[in-house]
């Protein structure tokens, strides 16, 4: 068709972290202040899912495949010490600037936004409810500063259920350009209580 808008995702950006204070059958709240972490390179996504098959007379009688999850892989070029003790993977101390690594998460649940650019300039935008953060990777280390690859970091989650409402995530599309408010949606998590 002929002076069709063209949709493909050709872009990944403004990624934010709203620590979950709250998500219960009572109600969900997340924090105000946004974790922010620049520079992302990369999201890779898969269901996570489970079947269970049951068969009668020698034949599939029931077919069940249960979602249990969406696991996310981001992967960011810059990431600092204290962006691990924010995931929760130590503590860092602001005054001396060190970080006491602890390689087991604490599985921290987080709100996160962001946006992905469609080919038209537009921007099709995420708020996902409950990311469990559970291990963050660093694909490791070169030594010259020539070298055709950056030393990034993963972060590897799995998106859930909000528990007071079963809701995973709402997606969202601005007009293309984006017009003035419209990626301000992506800087409030709102609260639902019952």
């Amino acid at each position: 068709m002929a002076g069709t808008q063209k949709k493909a995702l050709v872009g990944l950006s403004m990624f934010q972290f709203f620590p979950v204070i709250q998500d219960d059958l009572a109600g969900y709240a997340a924090a105000e202040d946004a974790i922010s972490v620049p520079w992302v390179a990369q999201m890779d996504v898969s269901d996570d899912t489970s079947e269970n098959k049951f068969y009668g007379d020698d034949n599939v009688y029931l077919d069940m495949v249960s979602w249990n999850g969406k696991k996310l892989t981001i992967t960011f070029h810059e990431f600092s010490l204290e962006n691990y003790a924010d995931f929760g993977f130590g503590s860092y101390d602001k005054t001396t600037g060190t970080l006491a690594y602890e390689p087991q998460s604490s599985n921290k649940e987080y709100a996160v936004t962001f946006r992905q650019m469609r080919a038209d300039g537009s921007y099709m935008m995420t708020k996902a409810y409950n990311f469990v953060v559970s291990q963050i990777q660093e694909t490791g280390a070169q030594t010259r500063s020539d070298a055709k690859n950056l030393n990034d970091v993963k972060v590897i989650g799995t998106i859930g259920r909000r528990r007071i409402d079963n809701a995973v995530m709402d997606v969202r599309d601005t007009a293309a350009p984006p017009e003035a408010g419209d990626l301000a949606w992506l800087d409030e998590v709102e609260s639902v209580t019952r």
